[in-house]
């Protein structure tokens, strides 16, 4: 069997581990037109998180896992903004905050590389909960940034406190 075919097949089954353990946490993932792309709603929650992404990158054999915040930064926030999260990123040990700089889109994104390796339920929670705790730790404090209301030291120091 070629590579690419395995490396499809591996994907595919990754992609159905991801749905169960989404599908078993509670949540109801919806397909989207992107092929491997799965979409949890949580835009009906009093949270800064408006959805997720469970993201399944079927012939490469990555998982990534984006929790996308509600609001954006405003164009007069966004230098702030990304002050916070580049010195958020900076001791991070798992994932990373992005933001983009166009648009004032910030979200969170975890990721596994199980390349060879079937992609366990376990290590799919893992991605989930570490992407949800870092959330959960800044979400408050990069609001605040965005809107103006602290500076990005202060936020983080906050945060971390």
């Amino acid at each position: 069997m070629a590579e690419t075919d395995r490396a499809r097949k591996n994907g595919l089954k990754a992609l159905k581990n991801v749905k169960k353990v989404l599908k078993t946490t509670g949540w109801e993932p919806e397909e989207t037109e992107k092929e491997g792309v799965l979409r949890v709603d949580f835009s009906g929650d009093n949270i800064p998180i408006v959805d997720a992404l469970a993201d399944v990158r079927i012939d490469y054999e990555r998982f990534l896992y984006y929790l996308n915040f509600r609001e954006r930064a405003p164009v007069k926030q966004r230098p702030e903004t990304m002050e916070f999260v580049t010195r958020v990123n900076y001791d991070m040990v798992i994932g990373n905050f992005e933001l983009n700089l166009d648009n004032g889109f910030v979200r969170f994104k975890s990721s596994v590389d199980f390349t060879g390796a079937e992609l366990a339920p376990a290590l799919i929670r893992d991605a989930i909960k570490s992407a949800m705790d870092a959330v959960e730790q800044y979400a408050d404090a990069i609001v605040e940034v965005m809107h103006g209301r602290k500076k990005a030291r202060k936020a983080l120091h906050d945060a971390e406190s």
